[in-house]
C-alpha cells in the first residue's frame, strides 16, 4: 500500500545503479546477525525503519517476494556492472537488465525496451502443486507443439494457446483430497484458480455407504459389504465371514477348495485353503505373477509369445488361463496377426484382386500372380507397356504414330514430363530414330489410369572409328615400344654384369711392379680396353640429377657410339628419361658418398664434454679415460664396441667407463595374514634400492596379496540435521549388527561415530536468540562437528553413544558435511585411526554440501587449513572462523591419510555424490534408505567394493617414467596400474618399470619414491639413486687430482682429460694463451714432414693437437686420427648403410671393421653357412659357401644347394618307385612280404613335406602317385608317399568341340562387324558427296528444244551423237 501498487496492473521495478550489491550473511559485517523477514518496514516519510537491525534479504528472498506479489524487476546498470547483474536473471523470474549510460541520458529508451521485451514473452507458473504432475504444451507461434511453459516473440494482441496436462501419481492423506491450483503468468495477477477433488475413494465405499453395510447378512452378520466385499470383524475372516480364527476349518470348507473332486488336492498344490477360498501363490517367487482361477487351476504366464511379450503385450491382448484373448484388431494364438488390411491394399483392391490378406500380408490365389500385394505377374506389364505406347508417343516434343486429333481424344490421361517417376511400372519403345522413348503407367487418388511420358529419349552414342582406329594403332605402338625396352634393359644388365666383373678382376690382379718397365704409382687408375663403351646403369646415376633435354642428349652420344638406329633409339630415350622413379632407383642402387646412413650412432648426436653427459645419453655409449686417448681425434663418448675394436692387436680404449643400473631387494618379507597379535603383510618386496642409470629402464615384480583378518576401521560420521531423526534411531539399533556382519570378514574390527550440522553462523544456522540454543523442539544447539565416540571395538557402547546424541537443525539445504570428514580424517589421533588397517569413513546424509567459498556467505573469508581443530570434549574449534574445506583438499587429505570414504546419501543426492567419486581416490557411492535400514549392507557391499580392488599409485615420482603392467585374473598381460574383482586370499603381480629420460639438477639425485595401494598404509619403499656422474669425476676424485703432472701442474687431471686452470690450454694444459702460438707445436699437427698442411686440411693446431672439423657442416660426423686424416663415414655401404650399420660392422679410418659373423669390404657378407646346408651337407658336398649362397664346383650339379643335377632326381625316383608304390592304400608291383622287408624306410602320408625332391609316378588309371626322399637328421634315407592318387578332371570333348566353333563364329562375326562398320562409313561419304553434287547441279533448259515438264523423262536421240 505504501508504494502504490494497483492490484491489476503490471508491475514494473527499474532499479538503477553502477555497483554490486550486499546480500544475506554481509550483515554480519557490520555486526547485523538478525535475518531479514521480508516484511515491510516504512515509516511515515517513506523511511525503512529496520536497515540497521536486519540482514540483507538473500536472492532467493527477493526472488520469491517478486513472484509473489507480481513485480518485473528491470536492473538498468553500468557496462562493468552488467556482467554481475546478469546472472541474477534466472534466479529472479520475470526479470530483465539493460545498460544505463553514465549520464542516464538513455533512460526513456531503455524503458521501452524492457518494457517490450517483458510482456513480448508469457511464462506460466504453477502454485500449491505439490504431489502432483503438471504439463504444459504450446505451439507458440509455430506449427509444432512441444512441451513447454513458455512463450517469446508476442506483439499486443497475440493469442497463444497452452494445453495443460494435470496428473496425480498416488493418492494423498485422508482428508486432504481436496486442492487449489493457481496457474499464472509472471508478473501478472491474472490467475487461472483450478479446484481440483483427487478421487482416491469409489461411492461404494463412502463413509455413509460403510455405516448403511455394517454386519450386512451377505456377511453372515460378522463384518461391513463394501463394494461386493465383505470386510470381516475379528475373529471371522473367509469370504463371508463364516470362519473364525483359532477354531479348525470345517471339512466342507477345505472341499470347497478341491477342482478334483475325485483328489484331495488343495487349490490344485499352487495355494492354501482359507475358509473354503483358494488363496493363489506365486508362479515363481520374487516375480510377483499369481496363479488366478478359483481353484488357482490357471497360469496367465504360460500363454504364447509375441515380439517377445505374453500375447504381444497388453496392446494387442492378455492371458487369461493360458489362452490369449485378443483385442480388437489382433488375432491368433499370440495376438500377432493384425486385422488391419491397409498393408494389403493395391490401387483399393485387396491384394489387387488376385489374392486374401492374412495377418497383413497376400496370399495370392490366382497363380499367375505374385510380390508382395499380388501386383506383379507374368507378361502383364509389357501387355500394359504396349496397350499405352500410341499415347506415350504422341505426347512428346515429337508426335508418334497417332495424330494430334486422335492424341487429344483418346489420351486425354497422359502426361510429357521431363522425369518419370520410379515407383511405378516403367515401359519404354523406340522411335524413328532408334532412340528410347520411356514411360509409365500407375493408378491414381480415384482409381483412373495415368501415363507419364519423358519428353526427351535417350539415344545411344555413336561410335568414334577415329578413336578406335587410334586406339588400336596406340596398342601396336606401345607393344612395340615394351618390347624394345625390355630388349634394351636385358643388354643393359649384361653391361653391368660385364663390367662389374672386370673391376673384381681388376681388384684382385697382382701387379709385378719390378718386372713393369712403366709402373709409376699405384693411384694410376687402369681402363679396360673392352669395355670402351660407358654402360647405361653408369649414365644412371647423373642421369638422374640433368634435365631433360641434357639426358636425351647424353644418351644420343651413347647411342651413336653404339651405333643404334636413330629412329628407334631417339624413341625409346625419350619415354626412357621420362621415367623419373626407374631413375631415382638406379641412383640409389649406386650410391654416393652424400648418402647419410639410417641408423645413426647416438653417442654421437651431441658434442658431450664430460663422462657424466656421456652414460646419460644411452647405455650404448662408453666414456674412455685413457690418457692418450685424445691424440688421435676419437671421440671419448662413444659406442662401447667402439672402444674394445682391436688395433694392432690392441683396444683402442683400456680404460673404459660404463656402469650398469643396480637393484637389491633390501627387505622381502613373505606375504602373511593378520591377527590380532600382529600386522597382515599385504605387498612384496617392501624395499628395493636401485641405482639407476637414464635411459636404462629397470622392471621388477611387486606382488599383493589381499589379506585376510585386515584390521579395519570404520568410522561412522553422520547429518544429525532434524531430517536425519529416523535414521539416528535406526543407526543405534543397527549398530551391533555391523559389527556381527563385519566380524565374518575381519576378526579386528573398530567402530566409532561422529556428528555434523553446519556452520553456527547467518545465513547456514538461525542465531535468532530464540533459534540458536534450540532451533527444533527436542533439539540441541548446532554445531560444525563433534567427535561422539572415538573407534572402539566394543559394539554396544557405540549404540549407546549414538542413542545419547541429539538431532539439531539449520536453514539451508546443504549442511557442512566437508568440515566435519576434513577433522576426521586430519584428526588421526582424537579418532584414534590406527596405523596399518583400512581406514573406512562411512559419511551419511540426505542433503547436498558446503564446500570452498560458501562461507563468503557468512562473512567467512579464512581459508582451511586441513589441520585437526578438536578440543578435548571432541567439538570442531574453528567452525565459524575457517571456510569450508574444497574437493581438492578432501581428496588429497583421504590420499594422504589412507582414509575410503563410503558416502552413504539418499537416492535424490546420489548423481551429486557419484561425481566426487572420480575426483577421490578409493570413494564409493552407496544410497541410503529412508530410514537407514539398509546401513549394515551397504556398510558390507561396500566395503567389498572397496577392497576388491587394488589400484597402485606412486609418490615422489617427479621427472621419472613408472610403468605398471599385470595379468590382474587374466591370461593377456596389459599395462595398467588397476585390478579388480578381487577376493580375499587372492594375490596379483605387477611389472613395475622405472626409468629417467634426463638427469635433475645438480644434487637431486637421490630421492625416495612410494608405491602404494590406494587406501592403504602398505607401501614397497624405493630408494633411488641417479647415476648421473662417474666415479672418476667425483668431488673427491677431483680434490686429489687437482694439478695433476699429467696436465704439467696447470690443470685438474678429469677422466684422462684434463681440465685447465687460467691461462692456460692445450691436451696436457701446456700452452699459455699469453704467450701466442708456437712455431714447433704447429710442426706436430703435420702429419708429411715435406708439406706445411696442417692437420690434412681438415682442422686447426691447438697447441700442438689437431682439433678436426666435421665433414659437412651440420652432420655432426669429424674427421678422426692424430693428424685428422681418417674418414669413419667413407667407408663402403651395404643396404643403404655404411658397412651394413652397426649390427654388421663399423668404419674405422675408410675400412670397414666388420663384427663377428660377417666379412667383405663393406660386412655385406654373412659367414653364416645355415643357409648353404643341404641334408646336412655344405652345398651338398657338391661346392663352396661364399657369402651364405653356394658355388657349385661340380659342373653337372646347380640349384640354390647345388642340390638339382641333370637326370639325377629321375634315376633316384626310379630307384625308390616301387617301395612308394607297395605303401600306398593300394599294393603296387611287389608283394606284401617284399613291401615289409625292403621298404621300412618308407612311410604313406597323406601329403608329402614342400622343399625337398618330388618324384611322380602315373597309375593305370591316368592319376598321379606323389612321393619323395631325404635324409634325416641321422643321414638315413627315407621315402615318404601320398596315400592318395591325384587324378586329372575328365576331359568334356563336347565343350571344347563347342567352344572352338563358338570362338570361330564369334571372331567371325567380329571381323563381319569391322567390314560392315567401314563399307558403312565409306556407303554414307559417298551418299553425302552425291547429294552434295545434285544440290550443286544447274540444268539449262533453254539449250533442250524438245523440253517440256520437270516431271517427264525423255530419251533424246540426237543427245548421245553430240
Amino acid at each position: 500500500g505504501q508504494i502504490g501498487w494497483r492490484t491489476g496492473s503490471r508491475r514494473l521495478l527499474l532499479f538503477s545503479t553502477d555497483s554490486g550489491f550486499h546480500y544475506a550473511g554481509d550483515g554480519k559485517l557490520g555486526g547485523i546477525l538478525q535475518a531479514n523477514d521480508g516484511n515491510c518496514h516504512l515509516d511515515s516519510n517513506g523511511m525503512y525503519t529496520d536497515s540497521s537491525n536486519k540482514d540483507y534479504p538473500s536472492l532467493s528472498q527477493i526472488a520469491v517476494k517478486a513472484k509473489e506479489n507480481n513485480v518485473n524487476l528491470v536492473f538498468a546498470v553500468t557496462d562493468e556492472q552488467k556482467d554481475i547483474y546478469h546472472k541474477l536473471i534466472p534466479l529472479i523470474a520475470g526479470s530483465e537488465i539493460g545498460v544505463l549510460d553514465s549520464d542516464s541520458q538513455n533512460i526513456v529508451k531503455l524503458v521501452r525496451d524492457n518494457y517490450l521485451a517483458i510482456i513480448s514473452k508469457v511464462e506460466l507458473i504453477v502454485e500449491n502443486s505439490d504431489n502432483m504432475e503438471v504439463k504444459i504444451r504450446t505451439k507458440c507461434k509455430g506449427t509444432i507443439e512441444k512441451e513447454t511453459n513458455r512463450c517469446e516473440n508476442l506483439s499486443l494482441a497475440d493469442q497463444v494457446v497452452f494445453s495443460v496436462t494435470l496428473g496425480v501419481k498416488s493418492c494423498p492423506p485422508k482428508g486432504q483430497e481436496m486442492k487449489t491450483i493457481k496457474i499464472k503468468p509472471v508478473g501478472l495477477h491474472d490467475t487461472l484458480t483450478v479446484n481440483v477433488r483427487i478421487k482416491c475413494q469409489c461411492d461404494c465405499d463412502s463413509d455413509q455407504k460403510m455405516m448403511e453395510n455394517k454386519n450386512h447378512a451377505n456377511c453372515n452378520g460378522n463384518g461391513t459389504f463394501v463394494c461386493g466385499m465383505c470386510v470381516c470383524n475379528e475373529p471371522y475372516f473367509g469370504v463371508k465371514c463364516d470362519c473364525v480364527k483359532g477354531e479348525v476349518t470345517p471339512p466342507e470348507k477345505d472341499r470347497e477348495c478341491i477342482q478334483d473332486k475325485s483328489t484331495t488336492t488343495l487349490c490344485n498344490g499352487r495355494g492354501e485353503c482359507s475358509c473354503g477360498r483358494c488363496l493363489c501363490r506365486e508362479t515363481q517367487k520374487g516375480t510377483n505373477n499369481y496363479y488366478t482361477g478359483k481353484y488357482c487351476e490357471c497360469d496367465d504366464t504360460k500363454c504364447s509369445y509375441y515380439g517377445g511379450l505374453i500375447c504381444g503385450g497388453l496392446s494387442r491382448g492378455q492371458c487369461i488361463c493360458g489362452v490369449c484373448n485378443c483385442n480388437s484388431g489382433f488375432t491368433g494364438d499370440s495376438c500377432g496377426c493384425s486385422t488391419d488390411k491397409s498393408p494389403c491394399m493395391y490401387n483399393d483392391l485387396e491384394c489387387n484382386g488376385a489374392g486374401v490378406c492374412e495377418c497383413g500380408k497376400c496370399k495370392c490365389t490366382n497363380p499367375k500372380y505374385f510380390g508382395s500385394h499380388c501386383q506383379e505377374c507374368e507378361g502383364c506389364d509389357q501387355e500394359k507397356c504396349r496397350a499405352h505406347q500410341g499415347c506415350a508417343l504422341c505426347n512428346r516434343v515429337t508426335p508418334g504414330v497417332l495424330t494430334q486429333e486422335q492424341c487429344k481424344t483418346e489420351c486425354p490421361r497422359t502426361t510429357a514430363v521431363n522425369t518419370i517417376r520410379k515407383d511405378t511400372t516403367r515401359c519404354e519403345t523406340l522411335d524413328k530414330e532408334d532412340c528410347f522413348v520411356y514411360f509409365t503407367y500407375f493408378y491414381d487418388a480415384d482409381n483412373n489410369i495415368r501415363v507419364e511420358v519423358q519428353r526427351e529419349p535417350v539415344c545411344p552414342t555413336k561410335p568414334n572409328v577415329g578413336a578406335i582406329v587410334g586406339g588400336v594403332l596406340a596398342a601396336i605402338l606401345l607393344i612395340g615400344i615394351g618390347i624394345l625396352i625390355a630388349w634394351k634393359v636385358l643388354i643393359t644388365l649384361k653391361d653391368r654384369r660385364e663390367y662389374f666383373a672386370f673391376l673384381k678382376s681388376l681388384e684382385n690382379a697382382k701387379w709385378e711392379t719390378s718386372g713393369n718397365p712403366i709402373y709409376k704409382n699405384p693411384k694410376v687408375q687402369y681402363k679396360n680396353p673392352m669395355h670402351t663403351i660407358l654402360s647405361t646403369s653408369q649414365l644412371l646415376r647423373p642421369l638422374t640429377t640433368l634435365h631433360l633435354g641434357k639426358r636425351v642428349t647424353l644418351l644420343l652420344r651413347v647411342a651413336g657410339e653404339r651405333m643404334v638406329s636413330t629412329v628407334w633409339f631417339l624413341c625409346f630415350t625419350t619415354i626412357f628419361c621420362s621415367l623419373n622413379p626407374i631413375g631415382k632407383l638406379s641412383a640409389q642402387d649406386l650410391r654416393t658418398d652424400t648418402l647419410t646412413p639410417t641408423q645413426e650412432n647416438p653417442c654421437l648426436k651431441e658434442k658431450t664434454t664430460t663422462c657424466g653427459e656421456c652414460i646419460a645419453i644411452s647405455t650404448l655409449c662408453a666414456f674412455c679415460t685413457d690418457a692418450e686417448y685424445d691424440a688421435n681425434n676419437y671421440p671419448r663418448c662413444d659406442l662401447l664396441t667402439t672402444h674394445q675394436k682391436l688395433i694392432n692387436n690392441k683396444p683402442r680404449c683400456k680404460d673404459i667407463v660404463n656402469p650398469s643400473s643396480t637393484l637389491v631387494k633390501s627387505r622381502d618379507d613373505r606375504l602373511i595374514d593378520g591377527d590380532r597379535d600382529r600386522y597382515a603383510v599385504q605387498i612384496r618386496p617392501q624395499q628395493i634400492d636401485l641405482e639407476l642409470r637414464p635411459n636404462d629402464p629397470q622392471t621388477f615384480n611387486l606382488t599383493f596379496r589381499l589379506a585376510e583378518n585386515y584390521p579395519v576401521d570404520l568410522y561412522y560420521l553422520m547429518d544429525l540435521s532434524n531430517s536425519m531423526a529416523d535414521d539416528k534411531e535406526k543407526l543405534a539399533s543397527l549398530g551391533v549388527k555391523i559389527a556381527e556382519d563385519m566380524s565374518t570378514i575381519t576378526k579386528n574390527f573398530k567402530l566409532g561415530f561422529g556428528s555434523f550440522v553446519d556452520k553456527v553462523v547467518m545465513p547456514y544456522v538461525s542465531t535468532a536468540p530464540n533459534k540458536i540454543n534450540s532451533p527444533c523442539p527436542g533439539c540441541e544447539k548446532a554445531y560444525g562437528f563433534r567427535n561422539v565416540h572415538p573407534l572402539d571395538p566394543n559394539a554396544t557402547l557405540f549404540r549407546d553413544k549414538v542413542n545419547a546424541a541429539k538431532v539439531s537443525g539449520n536453514l539451508d539445504a546443504p549442511e557442512g558435511g566437508f568440515d566435519a570428514i576434513m577433522q576426521a580424517i586430519a584428526c588421526e589421533t582424537e579418532i584414534g585411526w590406527r596405523n596399518r588397517s583400512r581406514r573406512m569413513l562411512l559419511f551419511s546424509t540426505d542433503a547436498g554440501f558446503h564446500y570452498a567459498g560458501d562461507g563468503k556467505l557468512g562473512g567467512i573469508i579464512q581459508p582451511n587449513d586441513g589441520n585437526c581443530h578438536l578440543s578435548p570434549d571432541g567439538m570442531y574449534t574453528e567452525s565459524s572462523n575457517q571456510d569450508y574445506p574444497s574437493i581438492s583438499q578432501v581428496a588429497v587429505k583421504a590420499k594422504e591419510k589412507n582414509v575410503n570414504i563410503i558416502f552413504a546419501v539418499t537416492n535424490d543426492q546420489k548423481n551429486i555424490y557419484d561425481q566426487l567419486k572420480p575426483i577421490i581416490a578409493g570413494s564409493e557411492t552407496g544410497v541410503l534408505a529412508s530410514d537407514s535400514q539398509n546401513v549394515v549392507k551397504l556398510v558390507r557391499d561396500n566395503y567389498l567394493a572397496i577392497t576388491s580392488k587394488v589400484e597402485m599409485i606412486v609418490e615422489n615420482s617427479d621427472n621419472l617414467e613408472v610403468k605398471f603392467r599385470t595379468k590382474c585374473k587374466g591370461t593377456e598381460e596389459k599395462e595398467t596400474n588397476k585390478c579388480e574383482n578381487l577376493a580375499i586370499g587372492e594375490s596379483v603381480d605387477f611389472s613395475v618399470t622405472v626409468e629417467v629420460k634426463s638427469c635433475p639438477p645438480k644434487g637431486e639425485e637421490e630421492r625416495t619414491l612410494r608405491i602404494k595401494p590406494v587406501g592403504l598404509y602398505d607401501d614397497l619403499t624405493v630408494k633411488l639413486k641417479l647415476m648421473c656422474q662417474c666415479d672418476c669425476e667425483s668431488p673427491k676424485q677431483m680434490e686429489d687430482n687437482k694439478n695433476h703432472e699429467k696436465c704439467n701442474g696447470n690443470g685438474t687431471y678429469v677422466c684422462g682429460m684434463c681440465v685447465c686452470n687460467e691461462p692456460y690450454f692445450g691436451d696436457y694444459c701446456d700452452c699459455d694463451k699469453g704467450t701466442g702460438t708456437i712455431a714447433d707445436k704447429e710442426s706436430e699437427c703435420i702429419q708429411d714432414k715435406n708439406t706445411t698442411i696442417i692437420c690434412n686440411g681438415r682442422g686447426e693446431c691447438n697447441c700442438g693437437t689437431c682439433t678436426c672439423r666435421e665433414r659437412q657442416k651440420g652432420t655432426n660426423h669429424f674427421y678422426t686420427g692424430r693428424y685428422c686424416e681418417c674418414d669413419d663415414y667413407s667407408c663402403p655401404y651395404y643396404a643403404g648403410l655404411i658397412c651394413g650399420g652397426l649390427g654388421r660392422g663399423q668404419c674405422d679410418c675408410g675400412n670397414c671393421k666388420c663384427n663377428a659373423g660377417f666379412n667383405g669390404t663393406n660386412c655385406g657378407c654373412n659367414t653364416d653357412n645355415s643357409t648353404c646346408m643341404y641334408n646336412g651337407l655344405l652345398c651338398n658336398d657338391k661346392g663352396t659357401c661364399e657369402c651364405g649362397k653356394c658355388t657349385c664346383t661340380d659342373p653337372k650339379y646347380f640349384g640354390p644347394q647345388c642340390q638339382e643335377c641333370d637326370n639325377c632326381g629321375q634315376e633316384q625316383c626310379r630307384t625308390h618307385q616301387d617301395c612308394a608304390l607297395c605303401n600306398r592304400t593300394n599294393a603296387g608291383v611287389l608283394t606284401k612280404e617284399q613291401c615289409e622287408k625292403e621298404c621300412s624306410h618308407t612311410t604313406a602320408v597323406d601329403k608329402i613335406r614342400n622343399g625337398i625332391t618330388n618324384c611322380e609316378y602315373v597309375d593305370q588309371n591316368g592319376c598321379f602317385i606323389y612321393f619323395t626322399y631325404f635324409y634325416d637328421d641321422d643321414g638315413t634315407l627315407r621315402v615318404e608317399v601320398q596315400k592318395e592318387p591325384e587324378c586329372p578332371p575328365e576331359v568334356n570333348v563336347l565343350a571344347i568341340v563347342l567352344g572352338v566353333i563358338a570362338g570361330i563364329v564369334f571372331f567371325g562375326i567380329i571381323l563381319l562387324l569391322i567390314w560392315k562398320l567401314f563399307t558403312t562409313i565409306s556407303d554414307k561419304r559417298e551418299l553425302a558427296r552425291f547429294e552434295k553434287e545434285a544440290m550443286n547441279a544447274r540444268w539449262d533448259t533453254g539449250e533442250n528444244p524438245i523440253y517440256k515438264k520437270a516431271t517427264s523423262t525423255y530419251q533424246n536421240p540426237v543427245y548421245g551423237k553430240k
